[in-house]
């Protein structure tokens, strides 16, 4: 049995990703469904012309929303009151996540190369929301990084350390 995991698209997302991510979710371990019309409080987040999103008014939001795991995906820039741009953010051992597939889909990247680096990224801060911390092996998937060139060639791998982690932890999460 699958862990479930509903994504909750936040403003206009590129044509297929949120339907090609949950395709590639759904071979890590989750039962993904996407929402096809997010509730009023999700839709009034991104005004139709908005280019950027507060991640934490995102997660809060999020937070309300029905599900046990639950991943906001916009095409809107992210930020915090630290970061001026950030890919996404998620709750430590908590049940939400926000990422932008912006970063992805602008650069030349084909949509299966594009889908394939967001796949990767959005797996990094859904460990996260399983308890799994950053690694400082470079070739995993859980190495810390904010370097858009090193992001966008992000493989959905982990190092041998955090691959003993993500199946237990996902399998606790079902």
């Amino acid at each position: 049995m699958a862990a479930p995991l509903r994504v909750v698209p936040i403003g206009p997302l590129p044509a297929g990703a949120a339907e090609g991510l949950a395709t590639r979710l759904g071979e890590h371990g989750f039962a993904v469904s996407v929402e096809a019309t997010p509730s009023p409080r999700i839709a009034s987040l991104v005004a139709p012309a908005q280019e950027r999103l507060d991640a934490h008014f995102a997660l809060a939001a999020l937070r309300r929303e029905p599900s046990s795991r639950v991943l906001g995906l916009t095409a809107a820039e992210l930020k915090d009151d630290s970061r001026p741009t950030m890919y996404g953010l998620a709750e430590m051992n908590g049940r939400v996540a926000v990422f932008s597939t912006r970063p992805f889909y602008q650069g030349g990247l084909s949509p299966a190369e594009a889908l394939d680096r967001l796949t990767a990224a959005v797996l990094h801060e859904l460990a996260h929301t399983l308890g799994m911390v950053h690694c400082r092996h470079r070739g995993c998937l859980m190495n810390a990084t904010h370097e858009p060139a090193v992001l966008r060639r992000l493989q959905p791998r982990f190092c041998d350390a955090c691959a003993g982690q993500w199946s237990p932890r996902v399998a606790r999460s079902r």
